[in-house]
């Protein structure tokens, strides 16, 4: 078995607070081997993604996989995905979000962590973006 290394980031997607609540948590997913080479030619089946709601561990639907270098070619690195989820119920919250990302290849696993903190936005029908 080998590692892989795994880094993630989440940003806000057309996340829409109050009476409203939609859209996505985007994450920017970087994937290399122990030697720091990009791992190309991950599928969405590859990905898992648990979210942690105030205290509570549950899965992230995910709602569309990118391969960035496929996908864009001219513009992303080899090994860059963006998964984007959302809760099982659809209904973001005015709370942070933490989100714990495993790749899973074969017999190469790793995993990273991303947090995206929505507490601090108004409650309100704009769209954050």
């Amino acid at each position: 078995m080998s590692k892989l290394d795994v880094v993630a980031v989440a940003t806000p997607l057309n996340i829409r607070l109050g009476l409203a609540h939609q859209g996505s948590a985007v994450l920017l997913i970087s994937v290399a081997d122990g030697n720091g080479a990009p791992v190309t030619g991950l599928a969405q089946n590859d990905f898992s993604v648990k979210m942690l709601y105030e205290l509570t561990p549950i899965s992230a639907q995910i709602t569309n996989f990118i391969d960035c270098h496929i996908t864009y070619p001219a513009d992303s690195l080899p090994g860059e995905y963006i998964v984007t989820v959302t809760p099982p119920n659809g209904f973001w919250d005015r709370v942070p979000y933490s989100f714990i990302i495993a790749v899973n290849r074969g017999r190469n696993r790793g995993q990273s962590v991303a947090v995206l903190d929505l507490s601090a936005l108004p409650t309100s029908d704009l769209q954050v973006q």
